[in-house]
């Protein structure tokens, strides 16, 4: 037990309170077989499938005499059977009723059980019948164990699903006592438990057999009157109803110690995790009774469902407050985040522009740089002017420069090129042209840009004289 986690050890509980196997070891080993999966488990042990014969005679002989452990317990349990039309309790055996008998939370008064005296005396031999013919029926076919209706519980039905035995039940009660019944749950009763547990409602478990006498009455008169079904409906009872001849209503007769039929249960949520059966009836009983004693313990169990629900609701203000603090914190990080990244982008780009003007700016300067030493190159290499007496093949040519000074200069028009005029030019003060600026000079009439700097000065139409003009190029073009 120590090892087991607290979700295994609620499915322990829930399968002991189904099953009513009060020995931990084989309840284990059941749900150990299914990976802890009650439903399989349960469906497991409701279908005839065995572990160990001795263990589970040990368990099915512990059961009934002993207080469910788990989420339905029959500790401190109002007893009610009813005689005829009027529910009544034994007065004169409620003073016999053992004193020491714990009491649930919910407050509840004890009555009497209704057993006679010869049924407390016969019940351990009934007992062991019930052990044996469920024994004998997982060895033999039914057919060979009575070839007449017996007035004993049928034995577990092998190879039956639990869900296909609700659907079946409802198809059989509805072809035997009509369409007008309560709104029966189709699922097992491990279900219904959970479902009224979620949902802090009651359960009301109906079983009841063909064979006994009272069943054909209480069918088509109690459970088929209007004003029950309206009521539980108001009530919001979870009514779950099954034969006790199949396996699994079988079982929960046991589990909830019946001893008469038709009989039933109220089935109250007390806290979180427990099932506790607030009110029995066995026997018949009319619908006006039975929703006067209905109305009776629900009015108990309405200040403790009250309690749960208003603990829940707790729970669900405080986790609903805990999402909302988180997704605020989740929301006021996120902001936070895209703040940063916002930041660390804008910072990117500002360094990045920087380095890409900082890139420029050395590029300029590199430009400038090399311009300058090219103007001082230029300015040594630069071929000398022909001699003034000197007039043949000679091209005079009339420069005027971007700040408005005007320069003659002589080439020998069939050597120099337009280039070596371009390189003339660069060597002269362009301001207000920038030295890393670049320029082009241009034929006046007709305007032409010199761009062929191969041609000589005589291809180029500059000979025998030419008046040129300089000007900066547009970057842009």
């Amino acid at each position: 037990m120590e090892a087991l986690t607290d979700e295994q050890r609620e499915k322990l509980q829930l399968f002991q309170s189904i099953t009513a196997i009060e020995s931990i070891e084989t309840s284990l080993e059941w749900l150990q077989l299914h990976s802890f999966d009650v439903e399989r488990s349960v469906n497991s042990f409701l279908t005839g499938e065995s572990l160990d014969a001795t263990t589970i005679l040990q368990s099915a002989a512990n059961s009934p005499t002993s207080a469910v452990d788990a989420s339905v317990s029959n500790t401190g349990l109002r007893h009610r059977t009813v005689h005829g039309e009027s529910a009544s309790s034994s007065s004169s055996a409620s003073s016999s009723a053992p004193a020491s008998i714990p009491k649930p939370a919910i407050r509840q008064k004890k009555v009497s059980s209704p057993m006679t005296l010869m049924q407390t005396l016969l019940y351990p031999a009934t007992l062991a019948v019930r052990i044996v013919w469920v024994l004998l029926s997982t060895i033999f076919p039914f057919s060979l164990l009575f070839s007449s209706r017996s007035a004993l519980p049928a034995p577990p039905h092998s190879a039956r699903d639990s869900q296909s035995t609700a659907a079946r039940f409802l198809l059989d009660y509805e072809a035997k006592y009509g369409e007008e019944h309560p709104a029966f749950f189709q699922g097992t009763y491990s279900q219904a438990l959970e479902v009224c547990k979620r949902e802090l409602r009651c359960l009301l478990v109906i079983l009841h057999s063909d064979e006994h006498d009272d069943t054909e009455s209480f069918c088509r008169d109690t459970l088929a009157s209007p004003s029950l079904h309206q009521f539980l409906r108001e009530k919001r009872l979870v009514v779950w109803g099954g034969d006790i001849r199949e396996s699994e209503g079988f079982v929960v007769s046991n589990t909830l110690l019946a001893t008469r039929y038709p009989f039933m249960a109220l089935i109250a949520p007390q806290g979180s995790t427990r099932m506790v059966v607030v009110e029995r009836f066995e026997g018949p009983v009319s619908d006006t009774a039975l929703k006067t004693a209905l109305q009776v313990s629900l009015t108990r169990v309405d200040a403790v469902l009250r309690a749960v629900r208003d603990d829940r609701e707790r729970h669900e203000q405080v986790r609903t407050l805990r999402e909302q603090q988180d997704e605020a914190y989740n929301a006021s990080l996120r902001a936070d985040q895209e703040k940063a990244r916002k930041a660390q982008e804008e910072a990117t780009r500002v360094e990045k522009e920087k380095e890409l003007e900082q890139q420029k700016l050395r590029e300029l300067e590199n430009k400038r740089e090399a311009k300058r030493l090219r103007k001082i190159e230029l300015q040594q290499t630069l071929k000398d002017e022909p001699d003034a007496s000197d007039s043949t093949d000679i091209a005079k040519i009339g420069i005027r420069l971007p700040g408005g000074d005007r320069l003659t200069r002589r080439f020998k028009a069939s050597i120099a090129t337009v280039q070596d005029l371009y390189d003339y030019v660069e060597t002269q003060d362009l301001t207000p042209i920038m030295l890393e600026s670049d320029f082009e000079v241009i034929n006046t009439y007709p305007r032409k840009v010199l761009s062929d700097r191969a041609q000589t000065l005589k291809d180029a139409g500059l000979y025998p004289s030419a008046s040129v003009m300089v000007e900066e190029v547009d970057p842009d073009e």
